[in-house]
Order: structure tokens, then sequence, then C-alpha cells
């Protein structure tokens, strides 16, 4: 008798212990999905950039779907430019999109960006900084992008605290890390499943995926975030 009850005593601390151990599994995952829908940083002072830019893309989307080809991509981004500069970008004259020049990003994002900020009169150490940012920003996925969070974190601290960038290079490089974070970050599961929609919809297309769309929009920012300071 005393065998059998130790024997039942074992097998229920052995699943005690797995139902603990199951649980802070669970637990750890539900806090890693919370802090990658987070896309804030308050230590950013330039933070609202990104939720600005962000709320405008996300309210195209609600009217008129995710994109998921090149054209729909397009129309999209054209329109939020058209957002952007009617209210405080009013000045700013835009990179104009064509299917070739998606198509060129989308292949090759890093000779684009490179092509970008040379095109821009940026500080040699400014365009250091976007290429970092850029690198990072070009290997974020959903597999790693709490990793990207915090490292984009730390990469807006070091921009902060550094003495050789100057005032306007440090707004460029803060704008748009803070709508890199916003594009990969915000609303990550509402994203995907828009997305998933569309693309059962879309059978047969020769389909864009959300990071695709997310890295386009990236370089056309860097695009209107450096004519901004050359006004």
């Amino acid at each position: 008798m005393k065998i059998f009850l130790l024997t039942i005593f074992l097998y229920l601390s052995v699943i005690s212990c797995s139902t603990e151990s199951e649980m802070d599994k669970v637990n750890f995952k539900n806090e890693a999905k919370q802090l990658v829908l987070d896309p804030r940083n308050s230590k950013n002072l330039f933070d609202n950039k990104g939720q600005e830019y962000y709320e405008v893309v996300n309210s195209y989307n609600q009217k008129h779907g995710y994109p998921t080809d090149i054209r729909e991509l397009i129309l999209q981004v054209e329109s939020v430019v058209f957002t952007l500069s009617e209210t405080n970008l009013s000045e700013m004259k835009f990179l104009e999109l064509s299917n070739s020049g998606v198509v060129d990003i989308i292949r090759n994002p890093e000779a684009q960006f490179q092509q970008m900020i040379d095109a821009h009169s940026l500080d040699p150490i400014a365009k250091i900084k976007l290429l970092e940012l850029s690198k990072m920003t070009f290997e974020a996925d959903n597999n790693n992008l709490i990793t990207f969070q915090e490292r984009i974190v730390a990469y807006e601290e070091a921009i902060i605290d550094n003495e050789k960038l100057n005032t306007k290079d440090k707004k460029i490089i803060l704008s748009l890390s803070s709508i890199s974070r916003y594009l990969f970050l915000a609303d990550l599961d509402r994203k995907d499943r828009d997305w998933e929609k569309s693309k059962t919809a879309r059978k047969g297309c020769n389909l864009l995926d959300v990071r695709q769309v997310s890295i386009v929009h990236f370089i056309i920012a860097v695009d209107f975030l450096c004519k901004q300071k050359e006004l």
C-alpha cells in the first residue's frame, strides 16, 4: 500500500512539474508576443514619426486591403506619400515609383538603399549609421523580431549619445529607425491575417509578403526624410 501511494505521489509530482514547465513556456511566449507587438520607444524623441507613418499605412489598408502585388504596393505607397505631403511635408517632392523601381528594391534592397543615401547630402558618419540601420532592417523577419527590437532600441540609444552626429542627421536617423520599428513590429498578428486573406483571394499571382512591403516603405522613407533636411 505504501509503495502504491508513493508511486501515485511521484506520478503527480512529475505531472505538476511538467504542467508548471509548460505554463512557463506559454507565459514566456505570451511575454515575447507582447514585446514584439509593442513598437514604441519613449527614449526616441522622434518616435512619433514612425507612429504617424504607420497610421497612414494602416488607414490605407483598412480601406483598400493589404497589398500583395507590385501594382497594389505602388498604389499604396503613392497614397501614403500623398497623404504625408498634404500635411507636414507639403514642400517636398518624392521619389516617383515604377514597377521596375519596386522590383529593383525587392531584388536588391541593399544596393537601392546605398543608391538612395548617396543621392543626398549627408555627413559620412550619418551614412555609415544609416547603413547599419538598413542592415538590421533587412535582416528582420518573423523568426527574429524580438532580437530586432532589442537591437534597434540599443542602436537608437547609441545614436542619441553620439556627439559626432549633428542635430539634423540625428533627426533623420532616429525618425527612420522609428518608422522601421513600426513597419516591422506594429500589429503583427493583424497584418499577417490581412495578408493571408489577400493571398487567398489572389491565388496564382506573383505575391509580395509582409516583409517585402515593409522594406519598400523603409527605403522610400529615406528619400522623404533626407529631402526634409535639404529644404
